[in-house]
């Protein structure tokens, strides 16, 4: 199995429980375990992230309220992010969908 890790908590508690081997990518933040960052960043902010934590706070809320993605991803041709906090259900529903068929 390959993991790809997009939040940096999943990523400790990937590592913490002994499958840290089979990560193969992880988000921009993930930094913990130190050797991660060896590991293809999968993600990018799309935005300033040298910000104060406040102006941070206030671009993603402004970002959730526009629809605007706040993350982007790339990760394969056979695989897609996708900032969930953006999309409404159906259109998450969708792309699953499409990314399973692609895979079948």
């Amino acid at each position: 199995m390959r993991i790809v890790s997009l939040l940096a908590s999943a990523t400790e508690i990937v590592c913490s429980l002994g499958a840290g081997e089979m990560l193969v990518g992880r988000s921009h933040e993930c930094d913990n375990p130190s050797w991660v960052r060896q590991l293809p960043a999968c993600s990018e902010a799309a935005f300033d992230i040298s910000v104060s934590s406040g102006e941070i706070d206030a671009e993603v809320r402004r970002r959730l309220r526009t629809g605007e993605p706040s993350v982007w991803g790339r990760i394969r041709d056979d695989a897609l992010l996708l900032d969930c906090r953006t999309l409404r259900e159906q259109e998450l529903a969708e792309a699953v969908r499409s990314v399973q068929k692609a895979m079948t």
